[in-house]
């Protein structure tokens, strides 16, 4: 009797548990140009409202516009958006709440701009979707090497200026690109981590080549 049970066990509740959470995600198109940043220029955010400074790299909006039109074909509402698409570096939060004491944004935006951050490298990991209550926002999620870089040469300056070395934490980092939201963007204040964990579909890239119409999978759930 116990051999059967554990027989069982094996074959009906192991692979439950062994399963991808994204073994029957949606496939996403998405057009390469999304990488061609260099074309845009760098946007200084430097406003008088609260919460308006702060750091992003600017991304090209058509890509992230056709994303989403393929997000909404399987979505009951229409997504709200801002017209534009970036990937913040450093937050408004980050930046009120800690950095300013010890660097202002005018600084920020030199680093970056010494970096030529709008060349800055980075990778497609997967289509990600937070939900808070009735809520929902969705983003690509990205890893780039070159952007956390640059937090933690900031997180340097902030430092070596006596600033607390563990109030901003530059590895504490989720880039991401806001696709659409049903109600308003969804952030980390509303318990949101925009990582490999919410992933809900595999992007690719759009292969418009008819002489060769293979699409080239970018998203590796790595």
């Amino acid at each position: 009797m116990n051999f059967y049970y554990f027989l069982l066990l094996y074959f009906f509740l192991i692979p439950v548990f062994t399963t991808p959470l994204w073994s029957h995600d949606i496939t996403y198109e998405l057009d390469p140009e999304v990488h061609r940043t260099s074309d845009i220029p760098f946007q200084v955010h430097e406003g008088h409202a609260p919460l308006s400074h702060y750091l992003s790299m600017e991304i090209p909006f058509a890509p992230i516009a056709h994303l989403r039109s393929q997000i909404e074909k399987s979505h009951p509402q229409k997504l709200k958006h801002r017209g534009e698409a970036h990937i913040t570096i450093i937050t408004p939060v980050e930046y009120t709440q800690v950095l300013k004491e010890k660097i202002s944004i005018h600084e920020i935006n030199q680093i970056a701009m010494n970096a030529h951050v709008q060349s800055s490298k980075f990778n497609i990991l997967c289509l990600g979707e937070g939900k808070a209550k009735q809520a929902s926002t969705f983003y690509v999620i990205v890893s780039s090497t070159e952007l956390l870089n640059l937090r933690v040469a900031i997180h340097q300056l902030f430092i070596s200026r006596g600033g607390n070395p563990s109030a901003f934490n530059p590895h504490h980092y989720y880039p991401h690109i806001t696709v659409g939201y049903t109600e308003r963007d969804l952030h980390e204040a509303d318990g949101i981590i925009k990582n490999k964990n919410t992933c809900i579909g595999t992007i690719i890239y759009r292969n418009d080549n008819l002489s060769n119409p293979q699409k080239k999978t970018f998203s590796l759930f790595l």
